[in-house]
């Protein structure tokens, strides 16, 4: 998406859907697994739109971005009470969300008065935000801003219809979902319909590692014990890397620990930069080089994390270590926990 920043018609246009979503107040009779999709009538980009706020603790909009922005909110749900701060950083996505006063910033602030709006009351100031994987959440660019508006628009439609017809919207069969789509009339105008679709399902990102060979020859040579080790990352939250006034990068700790004593066996920061892609190909070499500092092969390696997982499958099947996926990761959290602490 571009970088350039909204236009004051633009700003006008997002505020004033905010507002009619805020007075309609759809988290009243709508949840978040009330998903809904739409298309971005000039890119073609899906968005899936969510309504958050049920309980009345964080009123907002998420829309999230394209089938990896989907995957990752079905990943949200299925995490339930084991979600971490790190699972919902990783997940693309737009929000429109309505905070205190005391959480708008200055150049929030800024922009409401340039506009000649007021809000006045708890949660009920609309601040709009982008999440992408490792970066900070930041002040929404002018396509991100159109995108929100189309959301938040369609939403206004879909919302009333909820609650206007107890049979909205219809059952369908299978891995499909509702959709709102736009289409050009003869005169040219946009008019948005129904479509029912199937799920699109996310791409992967090929991930292209380097391997230290001759690395990779000595640790197979090294002692082999018993020890199981646990592995993971966790978003350094709280810490930016970048320049005053810009976009900055949260930093990843990759955090390998001894299964029962909990030691810290190693620890490696990384930021998705260039691109988030390129971290990930960092995975296995780092594997690697904390297992050559204690020159030792363990039994088993435990993550909690599908990324590592599948990042690691390839190194421990040659060095024939057991790699397991489970949630249950105990002293890595008691480590992950104590950095962050630290971190503070």
């Amino acid at each position: 998406m571009s970088t350039n920043q909204p236009t004051q018609s633009q700003w006008q246009t997002l505020y004033a859907a905010a507002k009619a979503v805020q007075e309609l107040a759809p988290w009243q009779w709508m949840t978040e697994v009330d998903l809904f999709g739409i298309e971005h009538p000039a890119t073609g980009e899906l968005g899936f739109v969510s309504v958050m706020g049920q309980l009345g603790e964080h009123l907002a909009i998420a829309v999230y971005i394209g089938a990896d922005g989907l995957s990752g909110f079905t990943r949200l749900l299925e995490l339930g009470p084991m979600m971490t701060a790190e699972d919902v950083l990783l997940t693309p996505q737009l929000q429109a969300s309505f905070e205190n006063r005391s959480e708008i910033t200055k150049r929030d602030y800024e922009v409401i008065k340039s506009l000649g709006l007021k809000f006045r009351g708890r949660q009920a100031w609309p601040q709009f935000r982008s999440h992408k994987p490792g970066y900070e959440p930041w002040y929404v660019n002018a396509a991100e801003a159109r995108f929100l508006q189309i959301a938040l628009e369609q939403l206004l439609h879909v919302a009333d219809r909820y609650a206007e017809d107890e049979d909205y919207p219809p059952e369908f069969p299978g891995e499909k979902l509702l959709f709102r789509v736009p289409e050009a009339n003869k005169e040219g105008v946009i008019v948005w319909r129904d479509e029912i679709r199937p799920i699109p399902e996310p791409v992967a990102m090929p991930v292209t590692t380097t391997i230290d060979r001759d690395l990779l020859t000595y640790i197979d040579s090294c002692p082999r014990v018993g020890n199981e080790f646990e592995l993971g990352f966790s978003i350094m939250l709280g810490t930016i890397i970048g320049d005053r006034g810009q976009r900055g990068y949260t930093p990843f700790n990759l955090i390998m620990v001894e299964g029962e004593s909990g030691y810290i066996l190693g620890a490696n920061l990384f930021t998705a930069k260039p691109t988030i892609i390129d971290m990930w190909a960092q995975i296995p070499q780092t594997f690697l080089q904390f297992l050559s500092h204690h020159n030792v092969v363990p039994a088993a390696v435990y993550t909690h994390q599908p990324m590592i997982y599948d990042l690691l499958q390839g190194v421990t099947q040659e060095l024939k270590i057991e790699l397991v996926l489970t949630p249950d990761v105990p002293a890595l959290r008691n480590a992950m926990d104590a950095l962050a602490q630290f971190s503070m």
